[in-house]
């Protein structure tokens, strides 16, 4: 496998890693969507993954420590990804129980 290839494949499972993090965290607040869902949903919103959206935004951040500028920018894109859930319907009433 050549090294770009190897590349693409880390970059790629860290992206589901990513997704599957965030569709847990949105079903905990009552969000009926799957990693799939976070997915599409991001492509369609930023024509790219979630990771690489949040890489994009940490290449144009300030200083400080990396760990907290990445978790504040994942914050601000699962906010975009909540509204765009809500208005597609996929938002419970309450979370449901056992899951966060």
């Amino acid at each position: 496998m050549a090294v770009a290839d190897a590349d693409r494949t880390v970059e790629a499972w860290a992206s589901a890693d990513a997704e599957l993090r965030a569709a847990r965290k949105l079903r905990a607040e009552g969000f009926d969507v799957s990693p799939l869902d976070v997915a599409t949903a991001a492509r369609k919103r930023w024509k790219r993954s979630l990771t690489a959206e949040r890489d994009a935004r940490l290449a144009k951040g300030a200083g400080g420590s990396k760990r907290a500028l990445r978790g504040h920018v994942t914050r601000q894109l699962l906010e975009d990804l909540r509204k765009d859930f809500t208005k597609r319907g996929l938002h419970r009433a309450t979370p449901t129980e056992g899951e966060g």
